[in-house]
């Protein structure tokens, strides 16, 4: 299956590694819910380094007034 949503280069690995995810899931009925609830366990180790770079990120502009804007230039 084409994954290319997350900018990330993929080898055939990725994709092997991302239909395995996909096949568990679809296996034990795993929902997208419950996907999203179980994140820390299901994610790859880019989703997570990218998850915790943003949030790094938004800690640090906590007490700034306005809003925030993700432009696409992580």
């Amino acid at each position: 299956m084409e994954r290319d949503f997350d900018d990330f280069k993929k080898t055939g690995l990725d994709d092997t590694v991302e239909d395995r995810l996909e096949e568990h899931c679809s296996k034990y009925g795993i929902s997208p819910l419950d996907g999203v609830k179980l994140f820390p366990v299901l994610a790859r180790r880019q989703w997570l380094k990218r998850f915790l770079a943003h949030a790094e990120f938004f800690k640090k502009t906590l007490d700034v007034p306005g809003d925030i804007a993700e432009l696409g230039v992580f």
